[in-house]
């Protein structure tokens, strides 16, 4: 991979050059030919050039680690190892008037942690929607929603698993101590061995017809 140089450093322009262990605001300009060397293409405006910059990775080793590519468009901050000029390492996104935290208001910033991926339609490159963890400490929830709409949450009343957007569902429901499963269409329970139902009272109950088959079918 070919290595743009930050400055020329026979130019006699000292105010290009990374000195003192500075931060830059840069540009992601391409975050694909580089990702299988953890690099990303970024231009910086205030030097007028572009360098590859390394990313920072929670736990990041040979094949694991947290790894996030920023999109095309994504503003960053990044600095230089010694003031070296082609050993520059992403420090992280930054967000700004039109690249928005994943919040809904202010004051979730004191309660939710939430990591939320895709490509917003802000960064140049057509919009990807992303799956979302949203950790609620003021409704002592956790959410994950998938870009499909399933869902699963947990609460201190309720465990809900649900997909399309509510019309499927599960729910564990602690204060009441029950089990609900929710179908528009139908239930399918099926097993190679055995099923067996038992409680106190159990109800059966066909609105359009009630149909029991079986080799043998005893009823005591």
């Amino acid at each position: 991979m070919p290595t743009t140089t930050l400055y020329d450093s026979d130019a006699g322009n000292k105010e290009t050059q990374p000195r003192n262990g500075g931060v830059f605001s840069g540009i992601v300009v391409d975050n694909c030919e580089g990702a299988m060397q953890g690099k990303v293409l970024l231009r910086l405006p205030s030097l007028n050039t572009q360098v590859w910059a390394r990313l920072i990775s929670t736990g990041g080793g040979s094949n694991v680690g947290l790894f996030k590519a920023p999109p095309p468009g994504t503003e960053v901050l990044v600095t230089f190892l010694g003031d070296n000029p082609e050993d520059a390492y992403l420090l992280g996104g930054l967000f700004n008037n039109n690249d928005k935290p994943p919040i809904d208001k202010p004051t979730d910033l004191q309660t939710r942690t939430v990591l939320r991926t895709g490509v917003a339609p802000s960064s140049g490159v057509p919009p990807v929607a992303g799956h979302t963890i949203d950790l609620d400490d003021a409704d002592q929830t956790v959410t994950i929603t998938t870009s499909t709409e399933q869902q699963v949450r947990l609460s201190p009343e309720k465990i809900e698993i649900s997909a399309t957007g509510g019309t499927v569902k599960i729910t564990l429901d602690l204060t009441q101590q029950s089990i609900s499963i929710d179908a528009p269409l139908s239930i399918n329970l099926t097993a190679q061995g055995s099923i067996k139902l038992q409680a106190a009272n159990v109800e059966i109950n066909g609105t359009a017809m009630t149909k029991i088959t079986g080799g043998i079918v005893m009823i005591n």
